[in-house]
């Protein structure tokens, strides 16, 4: 399709100069798709600016494995991080995926910076519908229903750990 080198500069540029928070994830797997390297890291780039935008957007189950790593590592906010891989894993529904589960919640804890973690890491995640499951154990990644509690709330995260 934009195999012809003018046709393809043409669009490389349209979309270097249309990037957004909405399309930078599907612009960023174009790009990848027809070797567009300027347009490329560009997309990398704004992602990585706009992280907090980006999180937002509908299109991220469609950010690859790779990218979320790069991301996760060029931020130095751990909170950034922790609302980024949530959203992530919330998005993709992968509770439900023990393996995609595993490999994005053990990158997460290695890139979260901590010098000295503490001996027992544990993660809650919730839906948008209310459900929420803890996993005590990020070996095994067993995960647990647990109770909503007893107010209502909305957008909000959290992070703790012991210490």
């Amino acid at each position: 399709m934009l195999l012809l080198g003018a046709l393809k500069k043409k669009v490389e540029e349209f979309l270097l100069s249309n990037t957004d928070s909405v399309n930078c994830i599907s612009i960023m797997n174009l790009a990848r798709l027809y070797d567009m390297k300027t347009l490329l890291a560009d997309a990398r780039s704004y992602l990585q600016e706009h992280v907090k935008e980006v999180v937002e957007t509908e299109e991220m189950h469609l950010l690859q494995e790779g990218d979320l790593i790069e991301v996760l590592e060029a931020n130095d906010s751990q909170e950034d991080n922790f609302l980024f891989i949530q959203n992530t894993v919330i998005a993709e529904k992968l509770m439900h995926n023990t393996r995609c589960l595993s490999s994005r919640v053990q990158e997460f804890m290695r890139s979260s910076g901590s010098a000295d973690p503490p001996k027992q890491l544990s993660l809650a995640v919730s839906n948008d519908g209310g459900e929420m499951w803890l996993c005590t154990d990020l070996n095994t990644l067993k995960w647990q229903p647990i109770q909503q509690p007893p107010f209502e709330i909305h957008d909000y995260s959290a992070c703790a750990s012991p210490g």
